[in-house]
C-alpha cells in the first residue's frame, strides 16, 4: 500500500528498521509523494526489488534504519524541524549519503 511521505516522517520512530522505504524513480520528496514500505527480501532474486515496488513503478530509496537516522540527526539540531525540512534532510541524505547541516535561525 503507497502512503505519503509526510506520513513516514511523522512516524519514523515507529516503523519497522528493518523494512526499506521504495520510492519513485523520479522523486520530487513533496510531503505528498507516494510512496512503499516493503520488506527488501521479499524477492526471489536479491538484486531486484520486490515485486510490489516494481508493479508501483518505485525503486529501493533508503533503509527504514537510515530513515529514523536522519529525522533523529535532524531534530536533534532543531527540535522544532518543520515535516518540510524533514523531508528536505531526507533529500540530502539520499542525493549526497551524509547529513544535512540545519541552518537555525533564532528568533527573539
Amino acid at each position: 500500500m503507497k502512503v505519503k511521505l509526510s506520513d513516514v516522517v511523522k512516524n519514523a520512530e515507529t516503523l519497522e528498521w528493518d523494512k526499506s522505504l521504495y520510492i519513485p524513480f523520479k522523486p520530487d520528496w513533496s510531503v505528498d509523494m507516494q510512496i512503499m514500505i516493503l520488506d527488501q527480501d521479499d524477492t526471489e532474486d536479491i538484486d531486484l526489488d520486490p515485486k510490489e515496488a516494481i508493479e508501483n513503478n518505485l525503486r529501493y530509496g533508503l533503509s527504514i534504519s537510515t530513515v529514523q537516522d536522519v529525522v533523529e540527526n535532524a531534530l536533534s539540531q532543531d527540535p522544532k524541524a518543520s515535516i518540510e525540512t524533514l523531508i528536505d534532510a531526507l533529500k540530502y541524505y539520499f542525493d549526497n549519503d551524509a547529513f544535512i547541516e540545519l541552518e537555525i535561525v533564532e528568533s527573539n
